[in-house]
């Protein structure tokens, strides 16, 4: 079942120990590569975590996040308006949030990630199947893109709480 998907880790070919995230690729001593993936679970823990200070510090100054398949001029940019979006998010407003890693793979300073996003809203649990990518430098998310079928969220959102439904909070 897709909800049952563990966090990524350990197994992978060759990818003995803690060495986990580097799919048994040989290279040298760890280094700041091997923690991007690192970073990204920290930034994802702060969403389920609600904390949208630890989210912020997180990401980068100049930070973009597309969020597919809201149109371009969703597009966020800056770590201001970051925090302004995600201020009105489920990952905040929710009674609760949980963002589950299912798979993670990195290439380079690009962190790939399929996870489901579940937020409580009025007591009922909205799950959303995301696949998406962050890229990370210097221990900061610099760009932030995701995936995911809107016409499965509508149809559920709209038969669990009607059609003018949005998991977005007005301020």
């Amino acid at each position: 079942r897709a909800g049952d998907g563990a966090a990524a880790g350990g197994g992978g070919r060759g990818g003995g120990g803690g060495d986990r995230w580097r799919g048994g690729m040989a290279r040298g001593p760890v280094d700041a590569l091997a923690q991007r993936p690192e970073h990204v679970v920290a930034f994802l823990e702060a969403q389920s975590q609600r904390d949208l200070a630890a989210m912020c510090e997180l990401v980068a100054d100049d930070v973009v996040y597309i969020n597919e398949p809201l149109p371009p001029e969703r597009t966020i940019r800056g770590r201001e308006e970051f925090r302004r979006a995600f201020a009105k998010s489920p990952c905040i407003t929710g009674e609760e949030a949980e963002l589950r890693v299912l798979q993670l793979a990195q290439n380079g300073d690009t962190v790939f990630v399929e996870r489901l996003d579940g937020f409580k809203v009025e007591g009922v649990w909205v799950r959303i199947p995301i696949c998406g990518y962050l890229v990370v430098r210097a221990g900061k998310v610099v760009f932030w893109k995701d995936y995911w079928d809107y016409a499965k969220y509508k149809a559920f959102t709209t038969a669990s709480f009607g059609p003018a439904f949005s998991l977005l909070k007005k301020q």
